[in-house]
């Protein structure tokens, strides 16, 4: 995403899960609205990008949060597993041992459960961050 053109959230069409996982300038960081995240807290924009990893990092005010410039960011001394990819390992044994109609409902609740996260994804003024599509196109 180099291109201006490519950069245009509220245009294109962007998967949600981007919303989550990634800040990106100009967007509220961690679901707070007042709070915008700037290109100048990546670690070296001119080399790694203007973006940075969400799932890792906590809001300024949590005390894991260090601001030692250009290094702003959490510790990352922590095991994540999120509750999607517990749902996802059950789905998949499941299909490993051919039960195909009891994973499809778990694959399908991940993603309902993407789509109603879209109201996290707003500006100070209730617009949403980006032009996100809709998950629920893709339930089958």
């Amino acid at each position: 995403m180099n291109t201006a053109a490519g950069n245009d959230f509220t245009t294109n069409s962007f998967d949600p899960r981007l919303d989550h996982s990634v800040a990106i300038p100009g967007h509220p960081y961690k679901y707070r609205p007042s709070f915008i995240f700037q290109v100048s807290w990546t670690r070296a924009p001119q080399i790694y990008g203007r973006f940075m990893s969400l799932k890792e990092t906590v809001l300024p005010d949590d005390p894991a949060f260090k601001k030692f410039p250009p290094f702003m960011s959490s510790s990352k001394n922590w095991d994540i597993i999120r509750y999607a990819d517990v749902i996802l390992f059950r789905a998949e044994a499941l299909i490993e041992l051919g039960r195909f109609n009891e994973a499809l409902p778990l694959i399908n609740s991940i993603r309902a459960r993407a789509g109603n996260s879209l109201s996290l994804l707003k500006q100070t003024n209730g617009n949403p961050t980006s032009n996100c599509f809709s998950f629920k196109r893709c339930i089958i």
